[in-house]
């Protein structure tokens, strides 16, 4: 199939090429976003500011529908209004029951100190790595100057779809 329609209710409430159409309907009436943006932080504290999180398409835009036989990106963007000593940003991936399925992030060298300035970190998901389905983040964000210290710590920061790949029929 190319093209597939939604309906609701015996109603058409949408219809389109395929990939975009099963997105939809995977999502379903959910607020699901593949990506959060802010202008003004809403997750900054002690020199930390969460600038913007998504997942794309490798090489791709944040509205491009995301099929499992394509590599994706997951991009972190943020703003250090201070430098940090030993700093460090992890995240866990959660399936669409909740459950980590990995985690992820980068630790700098204890050596190295991150300036104030912006700063953008992409993790590279190989395709084929997730089936179809919603998915979820969760999102920290940590700095060593003595004790380790929890700047971040959103669960279910963001929610992403990921439609089946396509199959040749016949």
């Amino acid at each position: 199939c190319k093209h597939g329609i939604i309906l609701k209710n015996g109603l058409l409430a949408d219809m389109g090429d395929i990939d975009p159409i099963v997105t939809h309907y995977l999502r379903g009436d959910s607020a699901i976003d593949n990506y959060k943006v802010w202008d003004k932080p809403v997750l900054k504290k002690d020199g930390f500011e969460l600038l913007e999180i998504g997942v794309r398409p490798k090489g791709g835009d944040y509205t491009d529908v995301m099929r499992m036989d394509t590599e994706l990106e997951l991009v972190i963007r943020y703003r250090l209004t201070k430098p940090m000593e030993k700093f460090w940003i992890t995240m866990h991936m959660k399936n669409d029951q909740g459950n980590k399925i990995f985690s992820f992030g980068a630790k700098d060298q204890p050596a190295q100190h991150k300036e104030v300035g912006e700063y953008e970190q992409i993790c590279h998901i190989p395709a084929n790595f997730l089936h179809w389905g919603t998915y979820a983040i969760d999102f920290m964000a940590f700095n060593q100057p003595n004790n380790i210290e929890c700047l971040i710590d959103e669960s279910d920061i963001l929610f992403y779809t990921i439609s089946n790949k396509a199959i040749a029929l016949g």
